[in-house]
């Protein structure tokens, strides 16, 4: 009796193993998936803040395409830059403030995000300096 006994234990157990291993493989797809939704946005986030960073430098210097005074072309190049990295952007999400020895490049942007049953709005803010 005592070895039909210790045979149900050692069933039980190790469905209880099984379904912990499922549960594991369940959480670790679920947040591979989130990963491969979440990550990339953040990725060309950086790359539009390092690329703006770089572009204000060149205003300044006077080395950039714009003429001084003239916040429309630099615009033109942000929503380029933007867009060579995926990032759509509208006018109204970027607001260029110029000083005499410095440029201000204010973004505001937001980024779907499709997960099952619903979108997700990402936002980034962030301001471009020399």
């Amino acid at each position: 009796m005592k070895s039909a006994s210790n045979q149900r234990n050692l069933k039980n157990q190790q469905g209880r193993g099984n379904l912990g291993c499922l549960f594991s493989f369940l959480l670790l797809g679920a947040l591979g998936y989130l990963g491969y939704k979440f990550i990339p946005p953040y990725v060309s986030h950086y790359e539009l803040k390092d690329a703006l960073d770089e572009l204000a430098v060149y205003e300044v210097s006077g080395l950039g395409a714009s003429k001084k005074g003239a916040a429309l072309d630099t615009q033109d190049l942000v929503i380029h830059k933007a867009k060579e990295m995926g990032i759509h952007l509208e006018k109204q999400d970027i607001k260029i403030e110029r000083m005499t020895d410095k440029i201000l490049i204010h973004v505001n942007y937001t980024v779907p995000i499709d997960l099952p049953g619903r979108v997700y709005e990402l936002k980034f803010d962030f301001t471009s300096h020399n």
